[in-house]
């Protein structure tokens, strides 16, 4: 990891900084389409066509930067959870189910909006009268479409609400792999330590069948036999797109959607040749370039900015 130390000695030529919430005036930022970000008070608010995102992340104190993302497609068609009605067992949301595997447990539901962000809230109770895997889906087969090659990440804001993950094992997300007459052909859980605390859960997988024409995403636990469980787990928002990292959510309701690339444009001055990108956590990345116009590349190490400078 990359520390940065500063010489505020050295005169820079170029010097975007970002910390204030705004772009400086030799700097232009456009993006073809609106985009979501998390304001001071930790909601999650649009922002319009051209609009600048500058992010102040979950549980800060302070303003992280400036969101720079590429384009991106979430292609779960209902991260708003339509469809869905509360009760006991209650009807799961279009195009998502829950399965529980066993006799003996118990489901009910709940929806709403919570920090900016619709939300799902699922209970699960009851003795399992044999041991089973229980799963929930978050698309059907056959939407999809994948290569040999391909990463995916499958994302969610989640939070215990109630009760207790004891008893229960193997809790975690997956992205399976299935062929086209929907046989599995490949997947694997990643472990998600879930707790109170609201936070951004991921898992990404590169596709390893030559088979796999499809993906679906999934959240797995295991229960016991004879072993009470009682547990509320709250979703906000699934996501699931063609990149090895998760991004900010990109809404969909009864489509995929697409997030158009962030873009930062200025001009390279004669004398310099590399800039520096300072991120929100400080670390930092350099950047060769040449005098002219320049686009900063969405690739970067992390996705807020907080400076940019020549060096």
């Amino acid at each position: 990891m990359n520390v940065l130390l500063m010489n505020s000695d050295r005169p820079m030529l170029v010097n975007g900084d970002f910390r204030g919430g705004r772009i400086p005036s030799s700097m232009g930022f456009s993006r073809a389409s609106s985009g979501m970000r998390q304001n001071g008070a930790g909601l999650f608010e649009n922002s319009e066509v051209n609009q600048p995102r500058f992010d102040w992340g979950t549980g800060s104190e302070h303003l992280s930067g400036l969101l720079y993302e590429p384009q991106s497609t979430n292609c779960i068609r209902n991260s708003v959870f339509a469809g869905a009605v509360a009760g006991a067992p209650g009807t799961f949301p279009n195009n998502m189910t829950l399965s529980l595997g066993s006799s003996g447990l118990s489901r009910s539901i709940d929806v709403g909006v919570e920090r900016g962000l619709s939300y799902l809230s699922v209970r699960v109770w009851g003795v399992p009268v044999s041991s089973s895997y229980c799963y929930m889906t978050f698309e059907t087969n056959f939407v999809v479409g994948v290569e040999k090659g391909d990463v995916w990440t499958f994302s969610s804001y989640m939070k215990l609400v109630s009760g207790s993950i004891s008893n229960v094992t193997g809790f975690g997300f997956a992205i399976n792999e299935y062929d086209l007459s929907s046989n599995w052909v490949g997947g694997a859980t990643s472990a998600q330590l879930l707790t109170s605390d609201f936070a951004c859960f991921a898992t990404s997988r590169a596709i390893a069948s030559s088979s796999a024409s499809f993906i679906r995403p999934l959240l797995n636990f295991n229960v016991v036999s004879g072993m009470a469980v009682d547990l509320t787990l709250r979703l906000y928002h699934v996501q699931i797109e063609k990149l090895d990292f998760a991004t900010t959510p990109i809404v969909t309701n009864g489509s995929s959607m697409t997030r158009a690339a962030d873009q930062l444009l200025f001009q390279i001055p004669l004398g310099v040749s590399a800039l520096t990108c300072v991120f929100d956590d400080n670390t930092y990345q350099k950047l060769d370039v040449s005098p002219g116009s320049y686009l900063v590349p969405t690739s970067l190490n992390r996705r807020c900015l907080r400076r940019i400078y020549s060096t």
